[in-house]
């Protein structure tokens, strides 16, 4: 195992990045160029440095941020050292910062898409009665007119389906429960109201994050469940007769 992947591993163990360099000999300096190495290979992501800075930490380096606002990274440094904090986890912290809003905007873009497509993939495999069924049949009459009114008022006029949103989704699995549930991965199948609180967080962390104006603040329980959400809703689980894969 090369030092850079097994500091990742020791970050993903749960270890602070001071405790990671304590524990592999090096300043945090050297394990911040070998960290940002691997998240250039995509070992890691930004946001899953950040949330191994404890938030004791992280609340004492936005606390010298505030209080010498427009300084350099040399009088923030300096300003650490002057508090007994880290400098080189500093540096990483502002590094980092600004991460979670932008991952979580990754996750969940690829898990909408993948939710939609699945869906379809479901009313299609549901209603075939002739080739709109799936459509005029699995798609809740308001949901359609929504869909309709969104289509005529963009320019890019795209299929009506492309302008469902996650709340829609919701309602359409709510809509024709007998039907998702020989089709869902078992676990989301098993609990129709867990499925369906998990939608209600799920739109909630969306909506905070694609609407910066009311924006939320981003916790490692909300990646968590980001990431439980997706193992539960994985293409591969769904029992719609293909290979699929989780987009």
């Amino acid at each position: 195992m090369s030092v850079r992947r097994e500091a990742a591993n020791l970050l993903k163990s749960g270890l602070s990045p001071v405790d990671v360099a304590e524990k592999m000999g090096k300043s945090v300096y050297d394990l911040t160029r070998m960290l940002l190495l691997q998240v250039g290979e995509a070992e890691l992501r930004w946001s899953d440095i950040f949330f191994r800075i404890p938030q004791s930490r992280r609340l004492k380096y936005e606390e010298v941020i505030k209080a010498h606002p427009g300084e350099s990274l040399f009088s923030w440094e300096q300003s650490c050292r002057a508090r007994h904090l880290n400098a080189g986890e500093f540096y990483l912290y502002l590094l980092t910062k600004g991460s979670p809003q932008g991952d979580m905007y990754v996750y969940l873009r690829d898990l909408e898409i993948s939710l939609h497509q699945l869906i379809r993939q479901a009313l299609e495999l549901a209603f075939r009665s002739h080739d709109d069924a799936w459509w005029n049949d699995g798609i809740p009459q308001a949901i359609r007119k929504d869909c309709a009114k969104l289509k005529e008022e963009d320019a890019q006029h795209l299929e009506r389906y492309a302008y469902t949103t996650l709340t829609n989704l919701k309602d359409i699995i709510d809509s024709h429960w007998s039907e998702f549930v020989a089709v869902l991965p078992k676990g989301a199948a098993a609990d129709k109201k867990c499925l369906l609180r998990k939608f209600d967080r799920l739109i909630m962390i969306r909506n905070g994050v694609m609407h910066p104006i009311k924006p939320i603040s981003i916790t490692e329980g909300d990646f968590e469940f980001i990431r439980d959400f997706r193992s539960l809703m994985d293409a591969s689980q769904w029992q719609l007769g293909g290979g699929n894969s989780m987009a």
